[in-house]
Formats: C-alpha cells, structure tokens, sequence
C-alpha cells in the first residue's frame, strides 16, 4: 500500500499582474546557491492583497545571497519586513532564527511577471522599505 505525504500544494501557476503586493512569509531556509555556491536564504512568499474578496494568492520565491554584490538584497528584505538590526549590528542567521523571526512577517513588494522555459512566472522585482 503507498503511503502519501500530503503537502497542501496548490493546483497550477497563479499568475498576478505586476505591481505592489503585501505578501507574508511563508517559509525561510538557508541552502547553498546553485549558481554561486554560496550560501543563501530562500524564501517562499505569499501574496495576501490587494486581491479579490476570498482569492488565495500564489507563492513566490526568492533567494537572498550571502555575496558582496548581492548582499544589499538582504538588506532590503530585512527593512522590508521591519527585522532589520541598527546599522553596524551583526546578525547570526540559522535556521532556527529564520522560523522564529523571518517566518509569519509581512512587507510589500513589487512583483514582476517573467518567462523562464516558455512558462510565465511571478518574481520580486524588488522590496518597499517603505509603502
């Protein structure tokens, strides 16, 4: 008899138009980046409004990278989603402080529309620090 791990996933790709969005945390894990190698955290948002009375959101997914060029990103996501330290402050990112600070926040974000293998996708384009 197969056993079966049900994991409330959502049927298709829910597309919405760009433009500004409140989403909330959903999910947060440090992963390596497969383009980089270096370490990262992935989020997996849902888009909460502006949508129609009883809509479910789709998900979104991004991938903050730990790296000199891309680190300004966590920033953003940090202000974005009012988690960010004082200027100088070091933070000690695991797993743990993800689920228990990043997890269930909300921000706002201007969400993208893009093609990737001739399917559509939403993606951030970029995070409001201050909507």
């Amino acid at each position: 008899m197969p056993s079966y791990t049900f994991q409330d996933r959502d049927a298709g790709m829910m597309l919405v138009p760009p433009g500004q969005y409140v989403f909330g945390v959903e999910k947060a894990s440090l992963e390596l980046s497969k383009n980089s190698g270096n370490e990262q955290i992935a989020v997996e948002l849902r888009i909460l409004a502006p949508l129609a009375a009883g809509a479910k959101g789709p998900k979104v997914y991004d991938y903050l990278v730990f790296g000199e060029k891309s680190e300004w990103k966590i920033d953003c996501f940090l202000k974005c989603v009012k988690k960010a330290p004082k200027k100088g402050a070091n933070l000690d990112i695991s797993n743990a402080w993800l689920e228990s600070a990043i997890v269930g926040s909300i921000g706002w974000a201007e969400v993208v529309e893009e093609e990737y293998n001739g399917k559509k996708k939403n993606k951030v384009g970029f995070y409001i620090t201050n909507p």
